[in-house]
Protein backbone atom coordinates (compact mmCIF):
# COMPACT_ATOMS: atom_id res chain seq x y z
CA UNK A 1 0.00 0.00 0.00
CA UNK A 2 1.38 3.38 -0.99
CA UNK A 3 1.69 6.27 1.45
CA UNK A 4 -1.11 8.18 -0.32
CA UNK A 5 -3.44 5.18 -0.13
CA UNK A 6 -2.61 4.65 3.55
CA UNK A 7 -3.30 8.31 4.31
CA UNK A 8 -6.62 8.16 2.47
CA UNK A 9 -7.59 5.01 4.37
CA UNK A 10 -6.68 6.64 7.68
CA UNK A 11 -8.75 9.72 6.76
CA UNK A 12 -11.78 7.53 5.99
CA UNK A 13 -11.40 5.49 9.17
CA UNK A 14 -10.91 8.63 11.27
CA UNK A 15 -14.17 10.13 9.99
CA UNK A 16 -15.99 6.84 10.54
CA UNK A 17 -14.88 6.24 14.13
CA UNK A 18 -14.97 9.85 15.34
CA UNK A 19 -18.44 10.71 14.00
CA UNK A 20 -20.40 9.57 17.05
CA UNK A 21 -17.91 10.92 19.64
CA UNK A 22 -18.02 14.30 17.89
CA UNK A 23 -21.82 14.21 17.88
CA UNK A 24 -21.61 13.53 21.61
CA UNK A 25 -19.30 16.52 21.99
CA UNK A 26 -21.82 18.64 20.08
CA UNK A 27 -24.62 17.58 22.43
CA UNK A 28 -22.43 18.26 25.46
CA UNK A 29 -21.48 21.67 24.07
CA UNK A 30 -25.14 22.59 23.51
CA UNK A 31 -26.10 21.57 27.05
CA UNK A 32 -23.18 23.36 28.72
CA UNK A 33 -23.55 26.48 26.60
CA UNK A 34 -27.29 26.59 27.33
CA UNK A 35 -26.68 26.32 31.08
CA UNK A 36 -24.04 29.04 30.96
CA UNK A 37 -26.06 31.53 28.91
CA UNK A 38 -29.59 31.00 30.23
CA UNK A 39 -28.55 31.14 33.89
CA UNK A 40 -26.06 33.99 33.28
CA UNK A 41 -23.72 32.69 35.95
CA UNK A 42 -21.00 34.85 37.44
CA UNK A 43 -17.38 34.30 36.44
CA UNK A 44 -16.77 32.17 39.54
CA UNK A 45 -19.56 29.75 38.73
CA UNK A 46 -18.67 29.52 35.04
CA UNK A 47 -15.06 28.45 35.58
CA UNK A 48 -15.88 24.74 35.37
CA UNK A 49 -18.22 25.32 32.42
CA UNK A 50 -15.57 27.31 30.57
CA UNK A 51 -12.99 24.59 31.13
CA UNK A 52 -15.40 21.96 29.78
CA UNK A 53 -16.24 24.12 26.76
CA UNK A 54 -12.55 24.71 26.07
CA UNK A 55 -11.86 20.97 26.21
CA UNK A 56 -14.60 20.42 23.63
CA UNK A 57 -13.07 23.22 21.53
CA UNK A 58 -9.71 21.41 21.65
CA UNK A 59 -11.38 18.15 20.55
CA UNK A 60 -12.91 19.87 17.52
CA UNK A 61 -9.58 21.54 16.80
CA UNK A 62 -7.77 18.20 16.81
CA UNK A 63 -10.40 16.74 14.50
CA UNK A 64 -9.98 19.67 12.10
CA UNK A 65 -6.17 19.36 12.03
CA UNK A 66 -6.24 15.58 11.54
CA UNK A 67 -8.77 15.73 8.70
CA UNK A 68 -6.92 18.57 6.98
CA UNK A 69 -3.51 16.89 7.26
CA UNK A 70 -4.80 13.52 5.97
CA UNK A 71 -7.04 14.82 3.17
CA UNK A 72 -6.02 13.64 -0.29
CA UNK A 73 -6.53 17.15 -1.65
CA UNK A 74 -5.82 19.55 1.23
CA UNK A 75 -6.58 22.70 -0.69
CA UNK A 76 -9.97 21.43 -1.82
CA UNK A 77 -10.80 20.13 1.66
CA UNK A 78 -9.76 23.45 3.23
CA UNK A 79 -12.09 25.54 1.08
CA UNK A 80 -14.90 22.98 1.33
CA UNK A 81 -14.74 23.07 5.14
CA UNK A 82 -13.91 26.75 5.62
CA UNK A 83 -16.89 27.12 7.98
CA UNK A 84 -15.25 24.72 10.44
CA UNK A 85 -12.18 26.95 10.61
CA UNK A 86 -14.33 30.06 11.07
CA UNK A 87 -16.22 28.40 13.93
CA UNK A 88 -12.94 27.45 15.60
CA UNK A 89 -11.51 30.97 15.33
CA UNK A 90 -14.57 33.11 16.11
CA UNK A 91 -16.11 32.48 19.56
CA UNK A 92 -19.44 34.04 18.54
CA UNK A 93 -19.92 31.30 15.91
CA UNK A 94 -18.89 28.36 18.08
CA UNK A 95 -22.52 27.46 18.93
CA UNK A 96 -22.89 26.46 15.25
CA UNK A 97 -20.91 23.34 16.10
CA UNK A 98 -24.15 21.71 17.18
CA UNK A 99 -25.17 21.62 13.51
CA UNK A 100 -23.13 18.43 13.49
CA UNK A 101 -26.28 16.94 15.01
CA UNK A 102 -27.72 16.99 11.48
CA UNK A 103 -25.70 13.82 10.93
CA UNK A 104 -28.32 12.07 13.06
CA UNK A 105 -30.89 12.69 10.34
CA UNK A 106 -29.32 9.95 8.24
CA UNK A 107 -30.31 7.45 10.90
CA UNK A 108 -33.73 9.02 11.48
CA UNK A 109 -34.52 8.53 7.80
CA UNK A 110 -34.31 4.77 8.31
CA UNK A 111 -37.44 4.95 10.45
CA UNK A 112 -39.27 7.86 8.83
CA UNK A 113 -40.28 9.02 5.36
CA UNK A 114 -38.60 7.50 2.33
CA UNK A 115 -39.77 10.04 -0.24
CA UNK A 116 -37.34 12.77 -1.24
CA UNK A 117 -39.82 15.50 -0.31
CA UNK A 118 -40.25 13.97 3.14
CA UNK A 119 -36.51 13.85 3.70
CA UNK A 120 -36.08 17.48 2.63
CA UNK A 121 -38.92 18.54 4.92
CA UNK A 122 -37.28 16.66 7.79
CA UNK A 123 -33.94 18.38 7.17
CA UNK A 124 -35.59 21.80 6.90
CA UNK A 125 -37.61 21.35 10.10
CA UNK A 126 -34.68 20.14 12.20
CA UNK A 127 -32.29 22.72 10.75
CA UNK A 128 -34.71 25.60 11.35
CA UNK A 129 -35.29 24.44 14.94
CA UNK A 130 -31.55 24.26 15.61
CA UNK A 131 -30.97 27.68 14.07
CA UNK A 132 -33.73 29.24 16.19
CA UNK A 133 -32.40 27.71 19.41
CA UNK A 134 -28.75 28.49 18.64
CA UNK A 135 -29.63 32.01 17.51
CA UNK A 136 -31.58 32.64 20.70
CA UNK A 137 -28.67 31.47 22.84
CA UNK A 138 -26.09 33.44 20.85
CA UNK A 139 -28.03 36.73 20.89
CA UNK A 140 -28.82 36.35 24.60
CA UNK A 141 -25.14 35.72 25.31
CA UNK A 142 -24.23 38.89 23.42
CA UNK A 143 -27.00 41.12 24.74
CA UNK A 144 -28.01 40.25 28.29
CA UNK A 145 -25.25 42.17 30.10
CA UNK A 146 -25.26 45.17 27.73
CA UNK A 147 -26.75 48.49 28.89
CA UNK A 148 -29.95 49.49 27.07
CA UNK A 149 -30.35 45.96 25.70
CA UNK A 150 -33.96 44.71 25.44
CA UNK A 151 -33.15 41.03 24.90
CA UNK A 152 -32.34 40.03 28.47
CA UNK A 153 -34.23 36.76 29.00
CA UNK A 154 -34.25 33.48 27.11
CA UNK A 155 -37.97 33.86 26.41
CA UNK A 156 -37.40 37.21 24.72
CA UNK A 157 -34.43 35.80 22.81
CA UNK A 158 -36.42 32.80 21.61
CA UNK A 159 -39.31 34.99 20.45
CA UNK A 160 -36.86 37.30 18.67
CA UNK A 161 -35.18 34.34 16.94
CA UNK A 162 -38.52 32.98 15.69
CA UNK A 163 -39.70 36.30 14.28
CA UNK A 164 -36.27 36.92 12.72
CA UNK A 165 -35.85 33.56 10.99
CA UNK A 166 -39.40 33.80 9.63
CA UNK A 167 -38.51 37.29 8.31
CA UNK A 168 -41.46 38.81 10.21
CA UNK A 169 -39.41 41.24 12.28
CA UNK A 170 -41.97 42.99 14.51
CA UNK A 171 -39.28 45.24 15.95
CA UNK A 172 -40.38 44.74 19.57
CA UNK A 173 -37.00 43.16 20.34
CA UNK A 174 -33.75 43.90 18.55
CA UNK A 175 -30.00 43.48 19.19
CA UNK A 176 -27.87 46.51 20.01
CA UNK A 177 -24.40 44.92 19.97
CA UNK A 178 -22.28 44.01 16.95
CA UNK A 179 -22.19 40.26 17.76
CA UNK A 180 -25.95 40.30 18.28
CA UNK A 181 -26.51 41.99 14.94
CA UNK A 182 -24.25 39.46 13.22
CA UNK A 183 -26.42 36.72 14.71
CA UNK A 184 -29.47 38.56 13.35
CA UNK A 185 -27.99 38.69 9.84
CA UNK A 186 -27.22 34.96 10.00
CA UNK A 187 -30.78 34.18 11.07
CA UNK A 188 -32.24 36.35 8.31
CA UNK A 189 -30.20 34.54 5.66
CA UNK A 190 -31.12 31.19 7.20
CA UNK A 191 -34.79 32.15 7.21
CA UNK A 192 -34.76 33.06 3.52
CA UNK A 193 -33.01 29.77 2.72
CA UNK A 194 -35.43 27.70 4.81
CA UNK A 195 -38.51 29.37 3.30
CA UNK A 196 -37.10 28.81 -0.18
CA UNK A 197 -36.58 25.10 0.53
CA UNK A 198 -40.08 24.75 1.98
CA UNK A 199 -41.61 26.47 -1.06
CA UNK A 200 -39.62 24.31 -3.48
CA UNK A 201 -40.53 21.13 -1.60
CA UNK A 202 -44.23 22.04 -1.56
CA UNK A 203 -44.19 22.86 -5.27
CA UNK A 204 -42.45 19.56 -6.05
CA UNK A 205 -45.00 17.64 -3.96
CA UNK A 206 -47.94 19.31 -5.72
CA UNK A 207 -46.42 18.59 -9.15
CA UNK A 208 -45.96 14.93 -8.22
CA UNK A 209 -49.56 14.74 -7.03
CA UNK A 210 -50.85 16.19 -10.29
CA UNK A 211 -48.55 13.99 -12.36
CA UNK A 212 -49.50 10.77 -10.56
CA UNK A 213 -53.24 11.47 -10.26
CA UNK A 214 -55.37 9.37 -12.64
CA UNK A 215 -57.01 11.19 -15.53
CA UNK A 216 -60.71 10.36 -15.15
CA UNK A 217 -61.53 11.76 -18.59
CA UNK A 218 -59.12 9.36 -20.25
CA UNK A 219 -60.44 6.46 -18.17
CA UNK A 220 -64.05 7.18 -19.20
CA UNK A 221 -63.05 7.54 -22.84
CA UNK A 222 -61.28 4.18 -22.70
CA UNK A 223 -64.17 2.42 -21.00
CA UNK A 224 -66.86 3.60 -23.49
CA UNK A 225 -65.45 1.74 -26.54
CA UNK A 226 -64.94 -1.33 -24.38
CA UNK A 227 -68.58 -1.25 -23.22
CA UNK A 228 -69.78 -0.78 -26.81
CA UNK A 229 -67.73 -3.74 -27.97
CA UNK A 230 -69.09 -5.96 -25.17
CA UNK A 231 -72.74 -5.00 -25.99
CA UNK A 232 -72.25 -5.79 -29.66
Amino acid sequence: MTAAAATKTFHTMWKKYTEWPLIGCSVAFLILYSIQVINNYSDTKTTALNIALQIIWVVFGIDYIVQLSTASNRKQWFFKNILQLVMLCLPMLRPLRVLRLLSLLRFMQMFTMKALQGQILLYVTVTATLFVYIGALAVLDAEQDTPKANITTFGNALWWAVETITTVGYGDYYPVTLPGRLVAVSLMISGITVLGLVTATLASWLLDRVKNSPDKTDENTTKEPQSAAENS
